[in-house]
């Protein structure tokens, strides 16, 4: 390693929250970006605590999904559950318009790195690798119904058939991912795990 190569320190933030203020940011000086907010969930399931992130998005597939799902995000009576994972975490504080000293607003800005399983209202949207901090509810679902399992990386929807099984994958970023898993899953489509797509058994 060169002696005059630079050095970073990571600093990052990991945990289950959900998503609000869905945005796009246009600053006075710079490029404008993407934004969401995080109520961060920690403490007693019985009794939550929620800590309030501000985040940019630089995560591309954390980008691909919040873009999907801005409006749902933004819907006061739509819930979006992920877990994250955030990175370069500073607190600040803010006076909001109008408002005094006593006003002051406490928050923590950071970089949306990555999310990496999402909950849309009952809807498992987006699943990875299985994380110890997933919510207990959520873990219970999944095992009791793995047609909920969505891959992360799935490509442009793509049909495969075989002389034993029709197979379909799914882009979660499409809009109408929703309405085609739903169509999916009334056909009697399953979805399989380990090979991350839907199937279908035929004569």
């Amino acid at each position: 390693m060169s002696d005059n190569q630079e050095q970073f320190f990571d600093l990052h933030m990991q945990g289950i929250g959900y998503l609000n203020r869905a945005r796009t940011v246009t600053p006075t000086q710079g490029e404008q970006y993407e934004s969401v907010s995080i109520a961060a969930l920690h403490g007693n399931s019985n009794n939550t605590n929620k800590t309030y992130l501000d985040c940019r998005i630089v995560g591309n597939e954390a980008l691909q999904l919040v873009t999907a799902y801005k409006d749902q995000i933004n819907d006061q009576d739509s819930k979006m559950l992920v877990q994250f994972k955030v990175g370069d975490c500073v607190p600040t504080s803010y006076i909001p318009n109008g408002g005094s000293e006593g006003d002051r607003r406490h928050v923590i800005k950071g970089r949306l790195l990555q999310i990496k399983w999402a909950k849309l209202n009952d809807e498992v949207i987006l699943s990875q690798e299985a994380d110890a901090q997933e919510p207990a509810e959520a873990c219970d679902e999944r095992n009791n119904d793995a047609s909920d399992q969505v891959p992360a990386d799935s490509n442009e929807p793509i049909n495969e058939s075989s002389s034993q099984e029709d197979t379909v994958k799914l882009d979660i970023t499409a809009p109408d991912f929703l309405s085609r898993k739903e169509k999916l899953k009334q056909d009697g489509y399953k979805y399989d795990r380990d090979k991350q797509h839907w199937y279908k058994q035929v004569a």
